[in-house]
């Protein structure tokens, strides 16, 4: 290959060069055509040294031309790659815009684009690593912020501020204290940024629609783990060491609202079953003693006290059958694709007016199926039955005399809805989240006087999720409440 050499490797030369012929031929013309003393210069001769003068300026009027277009060209190039280095990945410019006089350009151009193309490749992998960490973080269900030492927030996901109530577009670089006013967070901030060390503590958090319930986690910001993405200290629990240092507290979120409502379910069902089976125990015991103490009673008062204990004998055991009846269900001995019929839901509905009718008559409240759609559905009778009776009694008993009751029944594209509607005392709003709970009474006093076990409701929502569906209640006080079973259409598959 041809050895190029450079424009700045000849051009001095060219200068020095063509400066040096011009004088030396300057001085061979005047020594050689200039007269001696007193003699005139001939025509000729003058002409001969004007030629060479006019000939040697043109020479040095050629170079310096000719090194100035190559200078402008140099820096143009020079002009060019410079431009080229802030936007390397973006190449402006090509291999053949540098001069072929120039190989230092060349060299210089191929070695910024083999940078600008391991730097490209360099940037787009950081670039999808980050990415990749802000879509884990951003659909974690935990949340998390980051707070430097002044407790200004460096970065949060849409987690935590679901969690703490802010925007998470507006609350970066935004004072944590100004947006978040519950005092035992920001007291655990203080004391890690004070100590260094892990501090773990649950909260509670209210709002004007719900109270949540959170269980945080606030740890030191170490130096050495920003590059990890959230700056995880390798010790957690443990002061920062010497070589590394505290920049800031992480705050990490986790909702356990569901488990502490779970856990307060859990702490009232055992207390509601314990006092509802003290209850009927202690009548029997207390009628049993009494009996066993007076050796002599009259008829009337015997029968009195047997009456009591067949009584509380009775409502013992339709808890332990409720009981039986829920455990049955919640573990799917009486669910499941087994256990579906293709039903007729209206004759289903006729069959639960004719057991209910009895006890509505004695109260004197009319029981009625309102519409005449015909539809039949995969469904498992007995149970489905259960539910709706209890709906059924439920709507008897907290009626008034003389009203009435209302079944209907919907068809719709992927389901189909039964209404239970009663002209009752009502609900009020505060009941309706937690009527399907197990023992969870608005009455009790009320209750207990009708003879309910206050497992009604639970066996109903227990029924329909065992058929996938779901069961709701509307309810204005004074005015009744309206019951809605929905249900989708099973398919049965063939045998």
């Amino acid at each position: 290959m041809p050895r190029k050499y450079s424009f700045l490797q000849v051009f001095w030369p060219a200068i020095v060069a063509g400066g040096t012929l011009t004088i030396l031929l300057g001085i061979w013309t005047f020594n050689t055509f200039l007269p001696s003393e007193g003699e005139s210069i001939p025509p000729d001769s003058l002409k001969i040294i004007w030629l060479w003068l006019v000939g040697g300026l043109l020479i040095t009027a050629a170079t310096i031309y000719f090194c100035h277009t190559r200078l402008r060209a140099l820096s143009k190039s020079l002009e060019d790659l410079t431009g080229l280095i802030p936007e390397l990945h973006a190449s402006p410019i090509s291999s053949h815009s540098i001069p072929p006089w120039f190989p230092e350009g060349d060299r210089l151009f191929k070695n910024l684009t083999s940078f600008g193309t391991n730097a490209q490749k360099e940037l787009d992998l950081q670039r999808q690593k980050i990415l990749e960490k802000e879509t884990i973080l951003s659909i974690l269900m935990e949340g998390y912020v980051a707070l430097d030492l002044k407790q200004t927030i460096l970065d949060l996901n849409s987690a935590a501020a679901e969690m703490l109530q802010i925007d998470e577009s507006k609350a970066r670089n935004e004072f944590f204290g100004s947006l978040i006013r519950h005092v035992v967070l920001l007291d655990l901030v203080k004391k890690v940024l004070g100590c260094g060390k892990e501090i773990q503590d649950d909260i509670e958090i209210r709002t004007d629609e719900r109270s949540l319930y959170l269980q945080v986690l606030c740890r030191p910001l170490i130096e050495s783990g920003i590059s990890e993405g959230i700056g995880l200290p390798p010790n957690s629990g443990s002061s920062p060491s010497t070589m590394e240092k505290q920049i800031g507290v992480l705050i990490l979120l986790n909702d356990i609202t569901q488990l502490q409502r779970l856990e307060t379910v859990r702490r009232d069902f055992i207390a509601n079953v314990s006092h509802e089976l003290k209850t009927p125990i202690t009548s029997i015991k207390g009628s049993v003693e009494t009996l066993l103490q007076e050796e002599e009673m009259d008829g009337s008062t015997l029968n009195r006290f047997l009456k009591i204990i067949a009584r509380h004998s009775d409502r013992l055991n339709s808890i332990i059958e409720d009981l039986l009846t829920l455990s049955r269900i919640e573990q799917g001995q009486l669910t499941g694709v087994e256990h579906l019929q293709v039903t007729s839901i209206n004759q289903l509905i006729q069959q639960v007016i004719q057991v209910c009718e009895h006890s509505a008559s004695e109260k004197g409240i009319k029981l009625e199926m309102n519409g005449d759609e015909i539809l039949d559905a995969a469904v498992n009778p007995p149970l489905l039955e259960q539910a709706l009776i209890n709906l059924v009694e439920n709507a008897i008993k907290y009626s008034d005399p003389k009203s009435l009751v209302t079944l209907s029944l919907e068809k719709q594209a992927d389901k189909f809805i039964i209404y239970v509607k009663d002209q009752g005392f009502g609900i009020e709003a505060m009941h309706l989240e937690r009527i399907f709970e197990r023992f969870y009474r608005i009455d009790v006093a009320r209750s207990r006087k009708l003879g309910g076990t206050g497992l009604g409701l639970s066996i109903v929502k227990h029924i329909i999720q065992a058929h996938q569906g779901t069961v709701s209640v509307n309810s204005t006080p004074g005015e009744g409440s309206t019951f809605l079973i929905k249900i989708p259409f099973i398919e049965m598959n063939p045998i």
